[in-house]
């Protein structure tokens, strides 16, 4: 495979790096953002972490009242608990008892401290002289959840409620901690999974004639893979999110790499990969073409406007965005469609629709109306090739008029399936 001739797209270089720079300075302010609101611990539980885990380096707030411990080689070392808000409920004698707790790396309770409360302060006082909150220490969580210490004498209602507090808010960290290592599993799988169809598709970028004869298994791979199981698909809401609102690596990875394909590849080598080996609607729409041998063959000034309308289309869903329009722009485009749960009627609509016309006209939303593709064709195309001299601004203008009523028609019956 030949390398472009890359002084020919210089523009699409100098686009590109100002759409990374965008997205990079985002990204960096919405980290400092969200570093400025995040609730800060209580200075009890501050003590507690410092008392249990001496070589605390920094904590990192990942959840209502939960905090990570990080330690001075930068790994975690525990956690940190406030148990306050879910168990306000859970009454001593004159009010709840919050309480501040550190568990370990091995997952048992290192420290537990009273936060300010409404108890009757005589009977706190009795349940800290008598070392009631030490009972725990050393304990693993799971043992803790079910444990019923025995009550103090003279502080019984006080001590009985910390007990409860105690079983109750470590419950939900087990359980929350549960539900992450599941969810941790299921994203290893889903990493591993997309990563092999990213490498298969490659494979068939970079060897076609070796590989074009498995093409079906990389259709049904890329519709089940990276359509119904992740959702790992491309789009202008997706591009768009990424300029005002920065990225997440640590939850966008697939998304980050796939783009990084999308858009790297076809620039140096002049072809392009995602919509041709990755994207599952693509791949839809191709297994159902093959269910008919007959095709519809459009007129050639019909091919003519159409193949320019969703360059236009992706021009306008960028105005619509710029100016903050509260029209949601994913109903422009049938991805979602894969997300079933989460897509709107409009979407179902415009994606059944495409999936149809593919029968008799060959990805027909991939080669007029994808704005996503024309996106990253842009950066595929040499720069006489984006507005060549040979289409005349007769069939520009019908391409715009095409796209603004495409547009229209598109949001017209998301608002109308919405009601």
């Amino acid at each position: 495979m030949k390398i472009a001739r890359i002084k020919n797209k210089l523009p699409q270089l100098a686009v590109l790096l100002v759409i990374l720079v965008a997205i990079g300075v985002r990204t960096e302010h919405n980290k400092k953002s969200r570093a400025q609101s995040v609730t800060l611990p209580s200075k009890e539980l501050l003590a507690c972490i410092k008392q249990a885990l001496p070589t605390t380096e920094s904590i990192e707030e990942v959840a209502p009242e939960t905090w990570k411990v990080v330690g001075g080689g930068h790994e975690v070392i525990g956690q940190a608990i406030l148990a306050q808000k879910t168990t306000s409920d859970i009454i001593g004698y004159s009010g709840p008892t919050p309480l501040a707790i550190v568990v370990n790396d091995q997952e048992q309770v290192e420290c537990i401290a009273l936060l300010p409360n409404d108890e009757t302060p005589s009977y706190v006082g009795r349940v800290v002289e008598e070392g009631f909150l030490k009972r725990w220490k050393g304990m693993p969580v799971e043992e803790a959840v079910s444990k019923d210490m025995d009550a103090i004498s003279g502080a019984t209602y006080s001590s009985v409620a910390i007990n409860e507090t105690v079983k109750k808010r470590l419950s939900e960290y087990a359980q929350a901690a549960s539900v992450a290592r599941k969810a941790d599993l299921k994203a290893i799988v889903g990493y591993v999974a997309v990563l092999f169809v990213l490498l298969y598709a490659l494979a068939f970028y970079f060897y076609p004639q070796r590989f074009n004869k498995y093409r079906i298994s990389l259709l049904i791979l890329s519709i089940g893979v990276l359509g119904f199981f992740y959702g790992s698909f491309l789009s202008v809401k997706l591009v768009g999110s990424w300029l005002m609102q920065g990225i997440s690596l640590k939850n966008q990875v697939i998304f980050v790499t796939i783009a990084l394909l999308a858009f790297v590849l076809p620039y140096f080598f002049g072809k392009n990969f995602y919509c041709s080996y990755v994207c599952p609607f693509g791949a839809s729409q191709e297994l159902l073409g093959k269910l008919s041998k007959r095709k519809v063959e459009l007129p050639s000034p019909v091919v003519s406007v159409l193949s320019r309308t969703r360059s236009k289309v992706l021009l306008l869903l960028m105005a619509i965005t710029l100016f903050g329009s509260t029209l949601e722009i994913s109903d422009a485009e049938p991805f979602s469609i894969f997300l079933f749960a989460s897509a709107s009627k409009g979407v179902v609509v415009l994606a059944v629709l495409f999936l149809l016309l593919s029968v008799a006209i060959p990805r027909a939303w991939c080669r007029y109306f994808c704005p996503t593709g024309a996106l990253i064709d842009f950066f595929r195309r040499e720069s006489k090739d984006i507005l060549p001299k040979s289409v005349t601004p007769k069939v520009q203008l019908i391409a715009l008029l095409v796209a603004v009523l495409f547009v229209l028609a598109v949001f017209g019956a998301a608002l109308f399936t919405s009601f």
